[in-house]
């Protein structure tokens, strides 16, 4: 994960206290182990780990004119994420 992802965590920390957290990455492995390393440092901040993941895959190769084209699997799995996340705050 970026620096700048890891300063604004840090800085709102307090603020991420007790929120559910979801991740969407992507990469050459999927993002996965970002999201593996991520997971740790948002735990530590206090996040609730939702267990939503959306790995976006082929990014580069979907990619047209700078627009990036989701399939399917995408909004499938980026749907499943939000609703995980509603769960955590409906309960």
């Amino acid at each position: 994960y970026s620096p700048a992802l890891k300063n604004a965590l840090d800085y709102l920390g307090k603020e991420w206290n007790g929120k559910p957290a979801a991740y969407v990455s992507y990469g050459g492995s999927n993002g996965s182990r970002s999201i593996d390393q991520i997971r740790q440092v948002a735990t530590q901040l206090g996040l609730v780990d939702s267990n939503a993941v959306v790995e976006i895959r082929d990014i580069f190769a979907r990619n047209r004119n700078e627009t990036f084209e989701g399939n399917e699997f995408d909004d499938k799995a980026l749907k499943s994420a939000f609703d995980k996340i509603v769960q955590y705050v409906s309960a």
